[in-house]
């Protein structure tokens, strides 16, 4: 059975506005369904989207490796 978000739930999991994740169901990052008025995220596309965010790369270890060149 699927799992879904509701649209304070996600954002209070991810920390982020509403702005910002209406921008990302538009922009077709997030897929979203409706249920009356309701907007829900399916879990599964909230789990796709966070693992396609690019990796951290912290200042100290891009120094670390431009230092072993």
């Amino acid at each position: 059975m699927p799992r879904f978000y509701t649209v304070k739930d996600f954002c209070r999991a991810y920390g982020m506005g509403r702005t910002r994740l209406y921008d990302l169901i538009a922009a077709g990052k997030i897929q979203a369904v409706k249920d009356g008025p309701k907007t829900l995220i399916p879990v599964e596309s909230a789990e796709a989207w966070a693992a396609s965010l690019p990796r951290f790369k912290s200042g100290a270890a891009n120094a670390a490796t431009a230092n072993q060149s």
